[in-house]
């Protein structure tokens, strides 16, 4: 399959990060990565706040850094972003999207006129009373989330095609290079603001809780404790296990404040088990910036009875070509999961949930629209062009009628005149091919004819004049050929090469005056040659003239003039007509 090219956008609490992937080989594959840091409280709970610095880190990250689009799809995480499965009965598809928009607006915790919802059909079900249901997975959030996430976007020269919700990137990054389990299986995704816990099974999400605990409240605890700035807390953070005053004192505040973090995480585990009745949850996969916090892991696996491990999401990807040592790379693989899953593309048949607005998906439409009728009104215009200019051609290498061609081109020329006023409008195409068509599709390749009449001549033979009547095959019959010698006489049966032809096989007639020198015996050779020739019907010959000759002359040499009439089979139309039909 061809490749192409996608770039995900993470705005988190600590920073904000891209990566741009190329999918369509074995593995998707790391192009490009960046991440520029935002300064304390720009983002609160998933939400801006400070729009000024996300906007110059943006544009920064973009300056700095070697994307080839600005065409981003971003994700959104908060209170004020949800997910949920819903059920409806088994109503036809055309009621389907009215059904799922007015039973969504139960399960949206906000007004539903401030909501932007996106849904997709995970597949019938048997209920208990035997009825036949429909399951589908609705995705909603907020306006206010949205819009100043997109605006920020905006304004720092980017183009967001897609809205996404971290969840379901999460659950997409997180779970390459794993075994699949049978039944559900948490991801706890621990970010400088927020932890998000989603619970899904085989891809669909079940369950999505966001805490508002992340590890900017360790590094705020830190702080607070040993008074100290909070960069200087953050460099404690992360180094825990060092000896001396200050780092124990720091890992003793790390423990207290991440126990609520382990605490909520645990209940929430235990809350789907406790709600679900067919499936349990049967491993845990850990990823996050905050994941890597000494000993978090282990405080983590400790109350649960299930298995937990940590994503590994680079393991499904190709970093081959991404100029990073593999070390580094491992290192900041855990802080990638969400982007990361952001940049890849929802697996084949499964449609994405996108919630974009409705009126910036009507613009891009639009926008789409046009740059597709410019580009085909453009490719006509050429077209026309190309076309014109081998009439052109056609005129000044042909010796036929001036008239003609002039006409021709005129029509042609106020073709492309008519097709530049309605550019616009990609209907007229149509209308354009219809008017060209008759044109040319019984149009006689003139220098073709001539060169095939002077082919058989022999070296004293000319032909002095030719003239021609352009023949339409719609005729019921064309007009006779009839002999003035003796030795023929009037006849309406034509034939060419020894087959009868019908009027339908004739495109036009011809008369040709034809001087030899050698007499009679050169007549009957070209006309020999012409019987032969599919391109004619047999010639007749209209009138000969013998010249002036001496005594000593034979009879047969005596040098003459004769006329022959005829007509031209389809055999001499032009390529035009057909390379019109297998160009459009």
């Amino acid at each position: 399959m061809a490749s192409f090219r996608t770039v995900g956008v993470e705005i988190g609490t600590s920073g904000i990060r891209a990566i741009e992937l190329s999918i369509g080989a074995q593995y998707p594959a790391l192009i490009t990565y960046g991440q520029m840091p935002l300064p304390p409280k720009a983002v609160v709970d998933g939400e801006i706040v400070n729009r000024t610095a996300v906007v110059e880190q943006l544009k920064y990250l973009w300056s700095e850094s070697d994307f080839s689009t600005k065409r981003v799809t971003v994700g959104v995480a908060g209170l004020r972003a949800i997910i949920r499965d819903i059920e409806i009965g088994n109503v036809p598809d055309k009621e389907l999207e009215g059904v799922i928009k007015f039973q969504g607006q139960e399960i949206i915790p906000f007004p539903a006129e401030q909501a932007i919802l996106s849904s997709r059909l995970i597949g019938d079900i048997t209920k208990s009373d035997g009825a036949i249901a429909k399951k589908v997975l609705i995705a909603a959030a907020h306006r206010g989330l949205v819009e100043p996430m997109l605006s920020v976007l905006v304004d720092a020269g980017l183009d967001p095609i897609a809205v996404n919700l971290s969840a379901l990137a999460i659950i997409r990054a997180a779970t390459i290079g794993l075994d699949p389990i049978q039944g559900a299986e948490a991801i706890v995704s621990i970010g400088a603001g927020l932890t998000v816990v989603v619970v899904h099974e085989n891809g669909v999400p079940k369950f999505v809780r966001t805490i508002g605990q992340g590890g900017d409240n360790v590094t705020e605890a830190i702080a607070a404790s040993l008074d100290s700035p909070f960069e200087d807390a953050e460099r404690l953070k992360w180094n825990l296990t060092l000896p001396g005053p200050q780092y124990a004192t720091a890992l003793n505040v790390a423990i207290q404040t991440t126990t609520s973090l382990v605490n909520e995480v645990k209940n929430s585990v235990d809350y789907f088990d406790n709600q679900s009745s067919d499936s349990k949850i049967q491993r845990v996969i850990v990823t996050g910036g905050g994941s890597l916090l000494e000993g978090l892991l282990a405080r983590i696996q400790q109350p649960l009875r299930v298995p937990v491990v940590m994503a590994r999401p680079l393991a499904g990807i190709d970093t081959s070509g991404y100029a990073m040592v593999p070390e580094d790379l491992a290192k900041l693989e855990p802080t990638l999961t969400t982007v990361l899953g952001l940049a890849l593309p929802e697996p084949s048949g499964v449609k994405p949930l996108n919630l974009l607005p409705q009126e910036i998906t009507e613009k891009q439409t639009a926008a789409k629209i046009r740059k597709r009728v410019v580009t085909v009104c453009a490719l006509v215009i050429l077209v026309l062009l190309v076309y014109l200019g081998y009439g052109v051609f056609q005129y000044f290498s042909s010796k036929s009628d001036v008239n003609t061609l002039t006409v021709q081109n005129s029509e042609l020329q106020s073709q492309v005149k008519a097709l530049n006023k309605i550019a616009s409008q990609n209907s007229e195409l149509n209308s354009f091919v219809t008017t060209l068509t008759p044109l040319i599709k019984y149009e006689v390749n003139w220098p073709a004819v001539v060169s095939e009449l002077q082919k058989d001549l022999l070296p004293n033979q000319y032909i002095t004049t030719i003239s021609f009547t352009d023949y339409s095959p719609n005729a019921t019959e064309p007009a006779s050929i009839t002999s003035t010698t003796s030795s023929s006489s009037p006849t309406s049966s034509l034939t060419s090469n020894g087959q009868p032809v019908t009027p339908s096989d004739l495109v036009a007639s011809l008369t040709v005056t034809v001087y030899g020198l050698n007499g009679y015996s050169d007549l009957g050779n070209w006309l020999g040659s012409m019987n032969k020739d599919p391109m004619f019907t047999s010639p007749v010959v209209t009138a000969t003239n013998e010249l002036t000759s001496s005594a000593s002359t034979a009879a047969s040499n005596i040098p003459i003039t004769f006329n022959a009439s005829f007509y031209v089979t389809t055999v001499a139309l032009s390529n035009r007509y057909k390379e019109f039909q297998v160009n459009n």
